[in-house]
């Protein structure tokens, strides 16, 4: 069956008055109904000539090349019925001939007579009753002798045409952004400067008894030196910590990926903070990719899934003969929930989702991963500590780790703690884990996660009792056991769910065990948390069950642009005795300048009290302040003012600009956006800097200054970020920006300057025509795909000839290129003479007229 694409121009469709229907048998020939030929239009997508009937202006299709063209299920019944089956929700409509109305799902839609006819053993429906049926809007023109369907997108055909264009657009914006150009920041010198404070007044004694942090960062040899100064318990007392630390990072040095000298922190799965050494090749940002994973399952033969990620096409598959699909999907570590859609042949869909969950440690085949530190213990209970670790992926699915935790106490006793680790996941829902440590505990722990809605997990730890005084392990206790579940009944109501925990730790001189049960639903605007809680010491009289709930109300935006910043929380809980337990409330309000100011009330039982809060928190000025007030009825009450902020130094412009979070072991971009009118990248005397042009940069985007000038903090540092110009918002259409996009790694706490040149592009107009064999007359080669080739980067831009054979580029950057056909082999045409092209760059844009490319069919002298 051959679809032809409709490319006419659209046509203003004839004027449609109500067919007046013959009362004449249906099945008898009537000379009222006259044969016809017309094009059955689907909006402006697909259109196929097939046989109707015409009735003074009504027209009569043929049902079963209509539902076939639509992609619409049916069945016949004999000569005299069609059963329809519509999609999505399988609603049947069943037409039969010599009655007055339709069936569509139990609803009966009346004929008008005449509407339906039999001739030459297939049926004809008018397009009135037909496009009532199938919600469609359908116009008849018989001055162009054609039926259009104004609005197919309801029907299989569109759906599925619209599917096959989002995968071409899927494949064609597969794969990474090139970058034309790389810049990392310096590796030697001290560049850059960056202050962090923070300063803690009580309400009692603002001055003499608050508490300052002052720590200042700098890039130095191309890693972070950091020096803090802490002043211990109140200023008033004169004692300060002084802490430094700096940190070296190689990202592609497998051997050797970070080096910490200073007050950091050991290695290892439980980190404690010493002032020593520490040596890994562990990655300082640990990359969310995974490589891919295997999503299968079966269907009908026929169907086609399609597989979205928050919302986005990532891959697409056909069901074969035996009933299975497969597709790989990159994954990343943590959650990678995917929903999938299946599309039957005719129309029909099934939605359902699946997990991949990678756990955040598990490394990939053959990788190995190290760490050793050493030092001075920074906390009590150890004079010294070291630590060596290794761990090794033994599969996608598997990693092992081991090592040891050496302590040195004094008189205490010194403590060694060998340990070993397993990570598994046999199955994509599955994970496993597992821990030892000589003398010190062994933990187990299942996660089962088939999906989004549903979560199970139980962890068990047992503590070991031979060491008096322990390091690692909490003091009295034996052993602990966790079981967590979750449970989404109904996967489309997102905000409908159940949660259950259970804790229970045995101790040396008893138990804890607490347990809590509880959904959620909302109830628009409100969501409602009701639970149930148990708490249970054994050996005392503490054993209690509680009942309560919890509503929050979220901002509206519906409310308006003054309350849309109003939000509320509640809470109300009883004892098992009746007696309230909790009965609090909490009102906060988001001001539009960055501040929030929330306040509440909390009463407990059993002679608690009722205490009073108010917060206030803002960003004004580039300084992050709070300002908190508790006013207990059985105290003073206490008041609280902070302050936060960094100072962040731009040695390229001179500048210190202010920042309200921490800017510390953070990077910047800066730069300059200039008129480059000689093409050598560089600002020269008298090339000026273009003011207001939107910079994307890989976090966010800014505008350049009156300068051209621009600046961005907040960038993981070592980590590469993409840094490009907004064409669009250049204020000359001829202007280009000279690198597609630059790949900046930027260093900690400095500024890596990135100039981004601006030059004068070209408008190249030309046509391509078609050599007929054996003759030198040439006619336009139309709808040709050409490519125009920068001959030193190797940069394509493709071109599509226009029906008359012309081309036209705009935007084209200095350089020389080659014009030739883009591909080959699927045009079946080979190149006469590829045209070599030297474009200019001139103040106005350079203009290359008259380019002509001549093409020959392949196999022609």
């Amino acid at each position: 069956m051959a679809f032809t694409l409709a490319a006419a121009a659209p046509h203003r469709a004839a004027a449609v008055r109500p067919a007046t229907f013959a009362a004449a048998d249906t099945v008898a020939d009537d000379d009222e109904f006259q044969e016809v030929l017309v094009e059955l239009r689907f909006g402006r997508l697909l259109a196929r000539t097939i046989t109707a009937y015409r009735l003074d202006d009504a027209a009569l299709l043929p049902l079963p090349d209509f539902f076939r063209l639509a992609e619409i299920r049916y069945d016949t019944d004999g000569d005299s019925a069609i059963t329809a089956i519509l999609q999505p929700g399988s609603r049947r409509v069943r037409i039969a001939l010599g009655a007055s109305t339709v069936a569509v799902d139990g609803r009966i839609e009346p004929l008008d007579p005449g509407a339906l006819i039999l001739r030459g053993g297939v049926l004809y429906l008018a397009t009135a009753p037909l496009g009532r049926i199938l919600g469609l809007r359908m116009v008849a023109d018989w001055s162009e002798v054609y039926v259009a369907v104004e609005n197919p997108k309801s029907l299989p055909l569109v759906r599925r045409l619209e599917r096959a264009a989002a995968r071409r657009a899927m494949e064609r914006s597969a794969g990474p952004i090139e970058a034309d150009w790389s810049v990392r920041a310096p590796r030697a010198g001290v560049n850059g400067m960056v202050v962090d404070y923070a300063w803690i007044l009580p309400g009692d004694d603002p001055l003499a008894g608050s508490n300052l942090i002052l720590s200042a960062g700098s890039n130095v040899l191309g890693g972070s030196l950091e020096l803090e100064t802490q002043s211990r318990g109140r200023v008033s007392t004169g004692q300060f910590q002084v802490n430094g630390l700096w940190t070296g990072v190689w990202p592609d040095n497998p051997r050797v990926r970070q080096f910490r000298l200073g007050d950091g922190v050991a290695t290892g799965p439980r980190a404690r903070a010493i002032r020593g050494v520490a040596v890994t090749n562990v990655p300082w940002i640990r990359t969310p990719a995974f490589g891919s994973a295997t999503f299968a399952g079966s269907l009908p033969a026929g169907w086609e899934v399609e597989a979205y990620r928050q919302g986005q096409l990532v891959a697409y598959d056909s069901v074969g003969g035996l009933g299975r699909f497969a597709f790989d999907l990159p994954v990343e570590r943590g959650e990678n929930p995917v929903e999938l859609v299946a599309y039957g042949p005719y129309g029909e869909v099934r939605r359902f989702n699946q997990t991949y969950r990678v756990d955040r440690e598990i490394l990939l085949p053959g990788k190995l991963e190290y760490g050793v530190s050493g030092g001075q213990c920074r906390a009590g209970r150890c004079n010294a500590m070291a630590n060596a670790d290794v761990r090794y992926g033994v599969s996608r699915r598997l990693t092992v780790g081991a090592g040891v935790d050496q302590f040195w106490r004094g008189d205490a006793g010194d403590l060694g703690h060998p340990y070993a680790s397993v990570l598994a996941s046999p199955m994509n829902a599955l994970s496993l884990e597992g821990e030892a440590a000589l003398n010190a505990f062994a933990r187990g722990a299942v996660r089962f996660e088939p999906s989004l809605d549903l979560r199970l997990s139980a962890e068990v730890t047992a503590y070991s009792q031979a060491i008096a005084n322990p390091i690692i392990t909490p003091l009295g206790t034996r052993s602990r056991t966790t079981l967590l579940g979750f449970l989404r009944p109904v996967a489309r109501l997102r905000s409908f769910y159940f949660t259950a925990q259970l804790d229970h730790v045995a101790l040396t001189d008893g138990s804890l065990t607490t347990a809590r049960v509880g959904a959620a639903g909302r109830l628009h605007p409100v969501t409602l948390i009701p639970y149930l809680r148990w708490q249970d010491r054994a050996g005392t009289a503490e054993r209690t069950a509680f009942a309560g709930t919890d509503a929050i109300l979220l901002p509206q935006r519906r409310w308006g642009p003054v309350f849309d910043g109003l939000s509320a929380r509640a809470t109300l809980e009883m004892a098992d005795d009746a007696s309230l337990s909790v009965v609090a409330a909490n009102l906060a309000y988001n001001v539009r300048t960055g501040t929030r100011i929330e306040g509440g009330l909390r009463w407990l039982g059993n002679g608690r009290g009722t205490a009073l809060t108010l917060g206030i928190s803002s960003t004004l000025g580039n300084v992050s302040s709070d300002l908190s007030v508790s006013a207990p009825s059985t105290g003073p009450a206490v008041t609280t003012t902070s302050f936060r902020g960094s100072a962040i130094y731009n040695e390229a412009s001179g500048r210190i600009s202010l920042s309200p979070l921490n800017s510390i072991q953070r990077s910047g971009v800066t730069g300059v956006v200039f008129l480059d009118e000689n093409t050598n990248g560089l600002q020269d005397p008298g090339e000026p800097g273009i003011p207001d042009v939107r910079v994307i940069i890989g976090f966010g985007t800014v505008r350049t200054d009156s300068a051209g000038r621009y600046e961005a903090w907040d960038a993981a540092p070592y980590q590469a970020v993409l840094v490009a110009v907004d064409s669009l918002s250049l204020p000359n259409p001829l202007w280009v920006s000279q690198y597609g996009a630059v790949r900046a790694e930027p260093g900690p706490n400095t500024y890596t300057t990135v100039n981004l040149p601006i030059v004068a592009s070209a408008v190249i107009e030309g046509s391509a025509r078609l050599r007929r064999p054996g003759t030198a007359e040439t006619v336009p080669a139309g709808h040709l795909a050409l490519v125009l080739v920068e001959r030193r980067t190797g940069t394509r831009i493709p071109v599509t000839t226009f029906s008359d054979g012309g081309f036209y580029l705009m935007g084209v950057r200095p350089g020389r290129y080659t014009l030739t056909v883009d591909d080959l082999s699927a045009t079946r045409v080979r190149v006469v003479t590829p045209v070599t092209l030297d474009v200019e760059s001139l103040p106005g844009g350079a203009v290359l007229d008259g380019v002509e490319l001549t093409v020959t069919p392949i196999g022609a002298p």
